[in-house]
């Protein structure tokens, strides 16, 4: 369509189908939920920002949530089931880490006057993982999940750290 879908297929490639065909939308960064009933993902089809939004895995009953007034990037499940966190650019237009409580609504993990991006969970919930340029390059840190104990893992010259992920 030209725009950008969420598609799933079966694991050996065949049975690709389209779970949010429209022509008007773009639909991005989906993130399985750990129990494999729901999706998060980015759209914009309510107009500009992309917004966070829930779907069945199926591609039915898809709803908005955190409805905030600026683009919102990366949804992440908790390993849990319990949270979303993802970056949102609702602060001065910088990146922030916000933590999304599914039914009790969002706070902010990070306040930095650099762009704190690209959330990822740790296997037990306990940290989050994210990238930020707060030292000029963009460098690794990692936060307990209350947003506390901010601390920088690398200290690279260039700016090639980038998408952290935790081992299982």
């Amino acid at each position: 369509s030209g725009n950008s879908d969420i598609y799933v297929m079966d694991s050996d490639g065949k049975n690709p189908r389209n779970l949010t065909a429209d022509s008007i939308k773009d639909d991005q960064s989906p993130s399985w939920a750990p129990d494999g009933k729901t999706i998060a993902f980015i759209s914009n089809r309510d107009g500009g920002n992309f917004k966070l939004y829930l779907m069945d895995s199926d591609g039915t009953n898809q709803r908005g949530i955190a409805n905030n007034p600026s683009d919102n990037w990366g949804p992440t499940w908790s390993p849990d089931g319990k949270f979303i966190v993802f970056q949102s650019d609702q602060y001065g237009g910088r990146g922030e880490i916000c933590l999304l409580e599914l039914g009790k609504g969002q706070r902010k993990l990070t306040d930095n006057p650099a762009s704190d991006e690209l959330p990822a969970w740790s296997s037990d919930s306990k940290n989050i993982v994210f990238v930020s340029d707060r030292d000029e390059n963009y460098e690794i840190y990692v936060m307990d999940v209350d947003g506390k104990n901010q601390r920088n893992l690398t200290n690279s010259p260039g700016w090639d750290d980038l998408w952290p992920r935790w081992a299982p």
